[in-house]
Formats: structure tokens, C-alpha cells, sequence
């Protein structure tokens, strides 16, 4: 017997919509080696979507051949490496990790995440705000040789 198509090919099956965990699963079947992740909050919505054949659930019927994080988290006890589970936007901002690396940082406001990189004597700083939509078209345009009545006419036909 031949070995599997998707046999040595790793998937990350962070779906949770009946459509998605059902590609993953026909992906596993094919030999790939899905590892299923949920979300800690509202996890796979098949996992409360009732039975379908007396006991059998919609999870139990998409998610067959797959293995679970906490499989996948096995893996990487026996090595030396960092692995934490994929936080939703909220809970990262309160991570103690990403805050004491100084990566939440404030722009314009908003609470957001500083590049996760750090260079000597080179402190991240957010120099500008993004800009407002069509902010710099004008500015653009006329760099790259567009005259005043081409930019008006653009903004005619609401180009710009």
C-alpha cells in the first residue's frame, strides 16, 4: 500500500465553522497531520451543536483523524523551546511576557503591539499615527508628476 498524498504536511486547524473543521478533516484523511486548536473562549461551535446520530456530534463527524493541542503542546515538552497557546487580542495585552518586553504600546489612543523584535540602542517609538484615509493622495500624486487638474479630475470621479 502507497503512503498517503498529505502524508509529512502539518496543518493547523484553527476553525471552528462547519466548513472549515470539515476541509481539515478531508486534509487529514488525505495523511496530513492536523492538529486541531480552538479558541478558549467558544471553541469549535460543533462541540454545541447537539447530536446528530445519538451519541455522534457534529464535532465527533469533522474532526475525525486530528489530533488536539494538547497533543501538539506534548510534543514540545521533550524539547527546549518557548510554546504558549495563541491568545485572543485582549488576553495578549494583558500578558505579562508582551508587557514587560515592552511590546503594548500606545498610538493615537489605541493600545497596540510594538514590533516583537528589540535592537540596541535603538528603542521602538511610534513617530507617526496612521494616516486618515486619502490623508497624503494629494501629496502623492504630485510627487509622481500628476498636475493639479489631473488630481482634480480624480477626485471628479472619486479616484481619490
Amino acid at each position: 500500500m502507497r503512503s498517503p498524498p498529505l502524508a509529512g504536511l502539518r496543518v493547523l486547524d484553527l476553525t471552528r465553522l462547519l466548513p472549515g473543521p470539515l476541509a481539515s478533516m478531508h486534509l487529514a484523511d488525505l495523511g496530513a497531520d492536523v492538529i486541531k486548536i480552538e479558541d478558549t473562549g467558544a471553541g469549535d461551535y460543533a462541540r454545541s451543536a447537539g447530536a446528530v446520530h445519538g451519541d455522534i456530534s457534529y464535532f465527533q463527524l469533522v474532526n475525525r483523524n486530528k489530533r488536539s493541542f494538547a497533543a501538539w503542546t506534548a510534543l514540545f515538552e521533550r524539547v527546549d523551546c518557548c510554546v504558549t497557546p495563541v491568545l485572543r487580542f485582549e488576553e495578549s495585552l494583558q500578558n505579562e511576557q508582551f508587557q514587560a518586553r515592552g511590546m503594548i504600546v500606545e498610538v493615537a489612543g489605541f493600545k497596540q503591539f510594538a514590533p516583537p523584535y528589540q535592537i540596541s540602542e535603538l528603542p521602538f517609538e511610534a513617530r507617526l499615527p496612521p494616516p486618515a484615509a486619502g490623508e497624503h493622495s494629494e501629496e502623492i500624486l504630485r510627487e509622481n508628476g500628476f498636475s493639479a487638474d489631473e488630481i482634480a479630475g480624480l477626485r471628479a470621479q472619486k479616484v481619490i
